[in-house]
């Protein structure tokens, strides 16, 4: 059933980190906003990333599934917020190690999705890069109706990451055209509750035509589903 009208989540309201740090992923990972300001919070000497000799480097935060100050956090929140998950991150950041094993364990992940299982009371924005890490552990996730998915998608050949989000078992899923570098194709919208679109930042940002975001927006305005320019 599509959405029209309003949309339903303000963007980046709240964030929470129970781990950090990335790995550059795709083409829209150039000038990464999230380096710039991990490195700030670094330099203000602001608690974990202080002690940390890259922030960007991935990090559970000082071992957070045994040490469960960051990972309980929402429950410690009693106003409502609308808060990103890990957006200086990846919710399903991917890398392994040499042994093959993922850096975040799935525990790590179904630990996450438990605690905002358990506080209705906010929405959690899930957004992520890596469909293919979605695909596979989503369909196993406790999704509620309060923890959106979404992926990010910044060019026409990162379209088929539409197919892990229809499929990953959330009841509320949008796609974040962010940075958006290019002109997309139409594409199928079913399932999708809305779509977001904004531009790069910074000194260095590419430009994003108003051709592109035009084409989005008449293309959701066809197909009944909530549009939102981020930047």
């Amino acid at each position: 059933m599509k959405r029209k009208g309003k949309i339903y989540i303000d963007i980046r309201t709240d964030r929470w980190e129970p781990w950090t740090g990335c790995v550059k992923f795709s083409e829209g990972c150039k000038h990464c906003w999230a380096i710039y300001s991990l490195n700030r919070l670094k330099k203000k000497g602001i608690s974990p990333y202080r002690d940390m000799a890259d922030p960007f480097h991935f990090s559970l935060n000082n071992n957070e599934l045994q040490e469960p100050s960051l990972f309980d956090l929402p429950k410690n929140v009693v106003v409502p917020k609308r808060i990103w998950v890990c957006d200086r991150s990846d919710p399903f950041f991917d890398e392994k190690n040499q042994n093959g094993e993922y850096l975040l364990p799935d525990e790590a992940i179904l630990r996450a999705f438990y605690i905002m299982g358990k506080v209705p009371q906010h929405r959690f924005i899930v957004c992520t890069k890596r469909a293919e890490r979605l695909a596979e552990l989503g369909p196993k996730l406790p999704w509620k109706p309060w923890i959106w998915a979404a992926v990010t998608i910044e060019s026409a050949k990162h379209l088929p990451k539409l197919e892990a989000l229809k499929s990953c078992g959330a009841l509320n899923k949008f796609i974040q055209f962010e940075p958006l570098l290019g002109k997309m194709p139409d594409f199928n919208t079913d399932g999708i509750d809305f779509i977001a679109v904004g531009g790069e930042a910074g000194p260095y940002a590419r430009p994003m035509q108003a051709d592109w975001v035009r084409h989005l927006r008449d293309m959701a305005q066809s197909e009944e589903v909530a549009i939102k320019k981020i930047s």
